[in-house]
């Protein structure tokens, strides 16, 4: 499993090679169906930061961490019902 001590997505892109920056330079995305799915974590989320230097990955983990595992199963499914 990887690991990281950065803080900060600034922080976490500089200890990457600079190969790698570069290659995800020019697009950056975030992934957080818990987000998606729970309105009120999406905007929770997005006050969070206005630029990709403002998020913090405390700020993600918070996110990830007050989605119970049974409601994100709930989540899925329920969007697979559709």
């Amino acid at each position: 499993m990887a690991y990281s001590s950065a803080k900060t997505v600034a922080q976490y892109l500089a200890s990457l090679p600079a190969e790698r920056r570069r290659a995800i330079a020019a697009n950056y995305a975030l992934y957080l169906t818990c987000a998606y799915s729970d309105p009120a974590q999406g905007v929770w989320l997005r006050n969070q930061f206005k630029r990709l230097e403002d998020l913090s990955l405390d700020a993600i983990g918070q996110v990830i961490s007050s989605t119970p595992v049974e409601k994100q199963i709930a989540m899925y499914e329920a969007s697979r019902r559709r």
